[in-house]
């Protein structure tokens, strides 16, 4: 399955398996780019893990990398299944009640990322994921 060029790999063994989502680095941009965002995708996870309780941001963390030999090759997120990205067709659809559970959702997250001093990505439909249960899951990983 593959949600705007991202693509789900999985990890470890038949009892064991688990569905990561994978977001290659985008070497265009260079090395530094990517350890960059590497960087602040670390200080977010260590930001939001030293809550105590922890946070009901839904924010999509960062798993961990993959590489090929000596070289990184991109990052994974936890899969979703059936999940969707926020777009108009989407939203057309949703019911007034469920946009409006969205909205306090996407709020409540920035808030909580916000004070915790984490401001990163973009807020927009594009980096909202919807699961199959109409939640959404905030997310930078384009």
């Amino acid at each position: 399955m593959s949600l705007s060029g991202l693509s789900k790999v999985a990890v470890g063994g038949k009892d064991s398996r688990t569905d990561y989502i994978s977001k290659p680095f985008n070497i265009s941009f260079g090395h530094d780019h990517y350890k960059e965002e590497l960087m602040q995708l670390k200080r977010v996870a260590v930001a939001l893990a030293t809550l105590h309780p922890p946070p009901d941001a839904l924010v999509y963390r960062l798993h961990g990398v993959f590489r090929h030999g000596d070289e990184l090759e991109g990052m994974s997120f936890t899969w979703m299944d059936e999940n969707e990205a926020l777009c108009q067709g989407r939203a057309k659809r949703a019911s007034v009640e469920l946009k409006n559970r969205w909205v306090d959702q996407v709020e409540r997250s920035l808030h909580i990322c916000h004070r915790e001093g984490i401001i990163r990505g973009h807020a927009k439909a594009e980096n909202i994921l919807i699961d199959k249960d109409n939640n959404k899951l905030y997310k930078r990983v384009d």
